[in-house]
């Protein structure tokens, strides 16, 4: 099975609330939204399919938390 969002689905949205894009990735088998959060300095939130959402200081911060969070 092809690691790809469903059929007829985007991998980045627009937020209707002005607050930038949405973006959709699976990794391991589970599916993330990441969201870049106002003011844009770096700051961006992430969060597991029915799962808690976490905010990080930087981009970097949030891939080190994935990469200790999914398995080798």
């Amino acid at each position: 099975m092809p690691e790809l969002p469903p059929k007829g689905s985007r991998v980045r949205v627009i937020d209707p609330k002005g607050c930038g894009c949405l973006y959709r990735f699976k990794i391991a088998g589970r599916w993330y939204l990441l969201k870049f959060l106002p003011p844009f300095e770096g700051t961006v939130s992430l969060k597991e399919y029915n799962g808690p959402t976490r905010v990080f200081a930087s981009l970097e911060e949030a891939a080190r938390f994935l990469k200790g969070a999914t398995p080798e």
